[in-house]
C-alpha cells in the first residue's frame, strides 16, 4: 500500500489550497465531469457491444475514434490511445486473436490483482507483437497499456479505476509520491493506491465527504499544466526557423517561416518580382501541403476579396477536412483580432464540406508565432462553428511535418488528422513528433 507521509500530505494539501483559488478552471473541470457522465455512457455502450460481439471490432474502433475525436474528454485520441489502438490493429495479421485479446483486457477488473494479471497478459501480447519491428520506435510501446487498459476500464467504473495519463505519471513522480517500475501491473497497482491515498487526503483538507477520481485527476493536471507554463521561457524573440529542419526540403517551402515574420529582405525580393508576400505565402502552403498527401482547394486571393480561408484540406476518406489561414505577423499574430471574420467563412465553407461528407471540420492558422490570450477565442470559435478544433502552428513547426513525412513517406491522412485533433491552440514540434509516433 502506498501511504503519504506527513510532509508529502503538507504539499498536497499547499497544492490543493493553490488549486481550489483558482475559480475558474475547477468550473472548467465541472463542466468537463458533467460532459464525461453523457459521453462516457456512449462509449460504454459501445464497448459493452464489442465486448458481447455484437460489433465488430473494425467498427469499434471507428465508432471510438469518432465519439473521441468530436468530444475529446480523456485524451483518447493520443499516442498511447486511439493511434496505439491504430497501431495494434494494422501490426496484428491475426484480427480475431487480437479481438480476444482486446475483449480480455478491457472488461473491468473484479479487483486490483484482477487488473494485474490483465496488464500482464497485454503487455505480453504487446511485446510480441513489437518483437516484428527492426526499428522499434515505430512500434507500439508496451507502456502504453497502462493508459489504454485504464482508459477503458474507468468508462466502466468511473470510481474504481483510475487513467494512467503520462501527465500524471510525470507530476507524481516528480513530487516523489510515486516510483517508478520496470514490472508495470505493480506500477499500476502502486498508482492505483497513491490514487485512492489522495483521495483521502484531499478529503481531510477540504472537508467535502467525497472525492472523486476525477477530482485528483483534475487537481494534479492543473499543477502539470501550471508547472509546464512557469517553466516556459519568457522572451519576445520570435524564432524564424527551426534549428533541425532538413536542407533537403524543397525550395519552393524553405521560405515559408520568413515569409510568415515578413523578414523585410524576403517580402522585398518577392515584391521586386511584382508579387505580393501575402499571395505567395498562401501558393506556398497550397504546394506544401499537396507534398503533405492533401488534395487542396485553393482560395485564398483567388477569390478577390471574398471573406474565405486561404484553402482547404479535404480528407474524404477519413472524414474531415481542414480550413487554414496564413498570417503575416512580425511579432506574432493575435486570433482575437479576427474573430468575427474567422467565424463567418468557417460557418460557410465547413457547411459546405459537411455536406460532402465530411463531417469533421478543423480550423488551422499559420504564422511566425502567437501572442495574447487566446483560449476564450478558440472557445468562442468552437462553439459557433462546432468545428472539432482550433490549431495554431508556427510556420517553423509546420515545415517540421513536412521533414517527418518526407523521412517516412507511409504516413497517411489518418494519422497526420492527430496533428490537427489533438491539442487545442499552439503546438511545439516535440507535440507534432509524438502525434506522428516519432517518439
Amino acid at each position: 500500500m502506498v501511504k503519504l507521509s506527513e510532509e508529502q500530505k503538507e504539499k498536497v494539501k499547499s497544492i490543493v489550497n493553490d488549486y481550489l483559488k483558482d475559480i475558474e478552471n475547477v468550473s472548467r473541470f465541472k463542466e468537463i465531469d458533467s460532459k464525461r457522465i453523457t459521453v462516457g455512457m456512449k462509449i460504454s455502450e459501445l464497448l459493452q457491444n464489442f465486448l458481447k460481439n455484437e460489433t465488430e471490432l473494425a467498427t469499434f474502433i471507428k465508432e471510438l475514434d469518432r465519439i473521441n475525436r468530436h468530444d475529446n474528454l480523456w485524451g483518447f485520441t493520443g499516442l498511447v490511445g486511439g493511434m496505439f489502438l491504430n497501431m495494434l490493429y494494422k501490426s496484428t495479421d491475426d484480427k480475431k486473436k487480437l479481438r480476444d485479446i482486446l475483449q480480455s483486457g478491457l472488461r473491468e477488473p473484479e479487483t486490483i490483482d484482477d487488473a494485474k494479471k490483465k496488464i500482464d497478459s497485454f503487455t505480453s501480447f504487446v511485446d510480441s507483437l513489437r518483437e516484428k519491428f527492426e526499428d522499434k520506435r515505430a512500434a507500439p510501446k508496451t507502456k502504453s497499456s497502462l493508459y489504454f487498459l485504464s482508459y477503458f476500464w474507468q468508462i466502466q467504473n468511473s470510481e474504481n479505476y483510475p487513467v494512467f495519463y503520462p501527465s500524471l505519471e510525470q507530476t507524481f513522480t516528480q513530487l516523489g509520491i510515486l516510483k517508478y517500475s520496470d514490472n508495470l501491473s505493480e506500477y499500476y497497482a502502486n498508482f492505483f493506491d497513491l490514487n485512492n491515498e489522495l483521495r483521502e487526503c484531499i478529503k481531510n483538507i477540504t472537508g467535502e465527504g467525497f472525492i472523486s477520481l476525477w477530482g485528483v485527476e483534475h487537481i494534479f493536471y492543473w499543477l502539470n499544466k501550471k508547472q509546464e507554463k512557469e517553466a516556459k521561457p519568457i522572451s519576445k524573440e520570435i524564432v524564424v526557423t527551426a534549428p533541425e529542419i532538413s536542407p533537403f526540403l524543397p525550395p519552393v517551402v524553405i521560405d515559408i517561416p520568413e515569409l510568415a515574420k515578413g523578414v523585410q529582405n524576403t517580402v522585398e525580393r518577392y515584391k521586386t518580382l511584382g508579387q505580393e508576400p501575402e499571395n505567395v505565402l498562401e501558393e506556398k502552403l497550397w504546394s506544401f501541403f499537396r507534398m503533405m498527401g492533401f488534395r487542396v482547394e485553393e482560395l485564398g486571393h483567388k477569390l478577390k476579396g471574398r471573406r474565405a480561408p486561404d484553402g482547404i484540406l479535404p480528407a474524404p476518406e477519413f472524414h474531415y477536412a481542414v480550413l487554414f489561414d496564413a498570417k503575416i505577423a512580425a511579432d506574432g499574430y493575435s486570433i482575437s483580432a479576427d474573430d468575427r471574420k474567422i467565424i463567418e467563412y468557417i460557418k460557410e465553407y465547413g457547411g459546405k464540406m459537411r455536406k460532402r461528407g465530411m463531417d469533421k471540420i478543423y480550423f488551422l492558422i499559420i504564422s511566425s508565432d502567437f501572442i495574447g490570450k487566446f483560449g476564450d477565442t478558440i472557445s468562442k470559435i468552437i462553439k459557433e462553428t462546432a468545428v472539432m478544433n482550433v490549431l495554431l502552428l508556427r510556420a517553423d513547426v509546420l515545415l517540421y511535418m513536412l521533414e517527418v513525412k518526407l523521412q517516412d513517406p507511409d504516413i497517411t491522412l489518418n494519422e497526420i488528422e492527430n496533428v490537427f485533433a489533438t491539442d487545442r491552440g499552439t503546438i511545439a514540434k516535440e507535440r507534432v513528433a509524438e502525434l506522428l509516433g516519432k517518439v
